[in-house]
Order: C-alpha cells, then structure tokens, then sequence
C-alpha cells in the first residue's frame, strides 16, 4: 500500500485508474475514512496499537441556535470560555 499524504495530482489519478489492481494509491483522506469505517473491527491488539475514542460535538449551528435560544431563558447567563496553548507548553484558561 502506498499512501500519499499529501495527495494525489490530477495526472497521477488518471494513471492509477488505469493501474487500478496493479497499483492502489490512497491520499491522507483515503486512508482516514477506511480506519474510521472499520475500527470497530480491528482486533483488540491493533486498537490498542492505535487508541482512539469517539467524540461527540454539536456541529457549528447547532452551538450557535442553542446559545441564542439559551441567552433568552431568564435567569441563565451564557458564558464563553476559550482554552488557548500559548508557547505549545501551558494551557490558559480565559472566559469572557
């Protein structure tokens, strides 16, 4: 397998449709979305070899409509809060 993190030209796709069983060229996106699909089915030993866990977040819009209609409950105070690396070493925590 060779992958081709930093993808692949227009030139080179053509001629690998036409090497399609003889050479398979996945780019970085390629190879992402084929350990995603199946992580669940690597055995135990190479999930362990390569740890990942699933994380949920509210996609852009949906933050931003439950916010908005967060603001406008009495009472309640929306508060941002943003975590910042400063100098790659040390977390600083800041609200506004």
């Amino acid at each position: 397998m060779l992958v081709a993190w930093g993808g692949i030209n227009k030139t080179a796709r053509q001629e690998l449709r036409s090497q399609f069983f003889r050479v398979r060229v996945w780019d970085a996106d390629n190879l992402l979305d084929a350990v995603l699909r199946n992580y669940d089915k690597l055995s135990e030993e190479l999930r362990a070899d390569l740890p990942l866990k699933r994380v949920w977040s509210l996609v852009e819009e949906a933050l931003c409509s439950a916010l908005r209609d967060a603001e406008s409950v009495p009472g309640l105070r929306v508060v941002r809060i943003e975590l910042e690396v400063v100098d790659g070493s040390r977390p600083i925590l800041s609200s506004g």
